[in-house]
């Protein structure tokens, strides 16, 4: 069961993308009563980010340590302490440890603090790039946590940081995975560093607008939304690099491809949401981001997990019947229909669920997220693999 840490973490993150929902419809006189967060939204903002996506983030990262380390792995104990200082900071969120400042920040924020120095530790010993750059991300989740816990700086920030998270090491990923699949050339190897080129444009903007974004005082200025408009290019751009028919006969794949579709999708609007406040809300714009470009991603890396595995790997029938129920509710949500939206979005991480806990009873396949690779990786293009 502890085998590796995305069998504990990947359940985990589904359970909170069940009840960070549900909570919302249905425990709205407990959470507004005992959460130390102000109000049943914030509370909802904060484990969305901090316990969904969290878990997830553990769960994947810890798991690749693999691939960057020289092979080293995060022990079964490593995961169950990780476990349990996820659960309790889900506790302290809903007041269970007590409604004390001084107490529930470090205790809701202890799970992000261990799994950046956990990624840091393994990123010094391997002199891993890749692990440095999970490690960083993983500690600016953890100064976000605390300022979402002392109202220093607004959730915005802390989805434009997630969404910052998809584009480089999600980027990564699809270039790698994609590079595997489809056929190498040397005009598709001039795409995909021109696509890395743009990728390290957008990841450099999007890192200032989060900042910026946590800057009250300017946070209606129109830099933002030109630096939006610059990621929205660049994230297209990359996307349009990528891209080949080759892509949409891998299901996985294709997968991936979709989610990050979502991202310069949901830049866009919120974009637009600056400019044209009287059209869309800025919230709406950042559902497309999170239910869109961020949970996807989540749920097409984490289906690889589980995939059927036949000299490559698979998508089973019902994991795909999922991923189209998250696409439905980020579509749903766009538009503001928010309970149709919440329906397809638990019946979307039930199945989740129901996956990844089934898989706990089947031996543990290696390497988990990948299968056959190809040995043809050009030169510019290996020092992208996740």
């Amino acid at each position: 069961m502890l085998s590796s840490p995305h069998r504990i973490m990947f359940p985990a993150a589904g359970a909170a993308a069940l009840l960070g929902v549900s909570g919302l419809f249905l425990g709205q006189d407990f959470i507004t009563h005992w959460s130390p967060l102000p109000g049943l939204y914030a509370w909802h903002a904060h484990e969305m980010l901090f316990g969904f996506v969290g878990a997830a983030f553990a769960g994947y990262s810890l798991t690749a340590i693999r691939s960057w380390s020289g092979g080293g792995s995060v022990s079964p104990t490593g995961s169950l302490l990780l476990f349990a200082l996820w659960a309790m900071s889900r506790l302290a969120a809903i007041g269970a440890l007590g409604s004390e400042p001084m107490f529930i920040v470090p205790t809701g924020t202890a799970f992000l603090l261990f799994l950046a120095g956990r990624l840091a530790w393994a990123a010094l010993r391997a002199r891993a790039v890749a692990g440095g750059l999970q490690a960083l991300f993983a500690l600016l989740l953890f100064i976000c946590q605390i300022a979402f816990l002392t109202g220093s700086a607004p959730s915005f920030s802390s989805v434009l940081l997630v969404a910052l998270l998809v584009s480089v090491v999600g980027g990564r990923m699809i270039a790698a995975f994609t590079w595997n699949w489809t056929h190498q050339s040397p005009t598709a190897a001039q795409k995909f560093r021109c696509a890395r080129a743009l990728g390290d444009a957008s990841a450099a903007a999007l890192a200032l607008t989060a900042v910026l974004f946590g800057l009250v005082s300017v946070a209606d200025g129109p830099l933002i939304g030109v630096l939006l408009v610059i990621c929205t290019g660049c994230e297209g751009g990359r996307l349009w690099l990528w891209h080949s028919t080759a892509v949409l006969q891998d299901g996985l794949l294709a997968m991936l491809h979709i989610a990050f579709a979502w991202l310069p999708a949901g830049l866009s609007l919120l974009a637009a949401s600056l400019y044209f406040p009287d059209l869309l809300a800025a919230h709406d714009a950042l559902h497309v981001l999170t239910v869109g470009a961020v949970s996807c991603a989540i749920y097409a890396v984490a289906a690889r997990a589980v995939a059927r595995r036949c000299g490559r790997l698979r998508p089973s029938a019902i994991d795909s019947i999922g991923y189209a129920l998250l696409c439905l509710a980020a579509v749903l949500r766009a538009s503001s229909a928010d309970v149709p939206a919440a329906l397809a979005w638990g019946a979307c991480w039930a199945v989740f669920l129901w996956r990844h806990v089934q898989a706990l009873g089947r031996p543990l396949e290696r390497p988990v997220f990948s299968g056959r690779a190809s040995n043809r990786i050009d030169p510019g293009v290996a020092d992208q693999l996740p």
